[in-house]
């Protein structure tokens, strides 16, 4: 599990125990060797020794070869699929893996630092059904947020996943999120409604977490940086499945008339806006 060669030594520990719970790290990806390559260099050096990764590769099959190089010194798999959309990539992960207690993701341009499988699994106490960390852009610091991981009546979302604060909120980022599995599987997984690159597909499945009863932590301590340079044809497609799906999350959130009517006009006016700018 974890790394195969030696571990460092530490032991991470809440409430005067150790803390041993499975985490499998699954990574989706659609042949990115290199940011593949990078992503498993940081998780290489974790700390934190009980886990293991497993690749969810929706391409052509370039991303073997780096998995293969990890095999020896890193507890490694990838299990290969149709391009089908990120929210059934995450499924098919949930309904793979076997013994394990935590389920962790990160996307393939995520740069976890050494601590962060530890910093996510002290959280998991009673109660805890999600936890996750900052996802900082490289060079970025950690800030004060006064708000953090909000979904707001009207349908706005706050992000603010740079905050330096441990806090309990709605929901989390993607490529820093973590469920207890069996709890996953019980809130139905995510949802395969989120198309395309699949804005929201995340929010919602924290979210869903949240309306459950369970907390969902955000820890400072957990953090990765992302480096993801996107072109204007990535631009595009973003804007158009994040105004796309956010009616889909919207709508789930049990909203007033008057929140209705106050999100759809922001919606149409947003999505006029980015007609023009792209």
């Amino acid at each position: 599990m974890g790394r195969t060669g030696e571990a460092d030594g530490r032991v991470l520990r809440t409430g005067g125990a150790a803390v041993t719970r499975q985490i499998t790290v699954v990574v989706p990806t659609i042949d990115e060797p290199e940011e593949l390559r990078g992503c498993l260099d940081c998780l290489n050096n974790q700390y934190y020794d009980n886990f293991d990764v497993l690749i969810v590769d929706s391409g052509t099959g370039v991303n073997r070869d780096v998995v293969n190089d990890f095999s020896d010194r890193l507890a490694v798999e990838m299990l290969s699929m149709r391009r089908n959309g990120l929210p059934r990539a995450r499924n098919k992960a949930v309904t793979y893996i076997d013994e394990t207690d935590v389920v962790a993701f990160c996307d393939p341009d995520a740069r976890p630092v050494s601590d962060w499988l530890g910093a996510l699994a002290v959280e998991y106490t009673d109660g805890v059904g999600a936890v996750g960390g900052p996802v900082l852009e490289p060079g970025d610091s950690l800030q004060d947020r006064e708000t953090v991981g909000r979904i707001q009546p009207n349908g706005e979302i706050v992000s603010n996943f740079d905050a330096d604060d441990r806090c309990l909120v709605h929901h989390l980022r993607g490529t820093n999120m973590s469920f207890d599995v069996d709890l996953l599987r019980e809130l139905g997984g995510f949802d395969p409604a989120y198309e395309g690159t699949a804005h929201y597909e995340d929010t919602d499945a924290t979210y869903k977490v949240h309306r459950a009863g369970y907390d969902v932590v955000y820890t400072p301590e957990a953090v990765l940086e992302h480096y993801h340079p996107e072109s204007e044809r990535d631009l595009k497609a973003y804007h158009h499945y994040r105004l796309a799906n956010w009616p889909i999350l919207f709508e789930k959130t049990s909203p007033t008339l008057l929140d209705r009517v106050s999100f759809y006009t922001r919606l149409l006016m947003r999505a006029g806006y980015y007609r023009l700018r792209l």
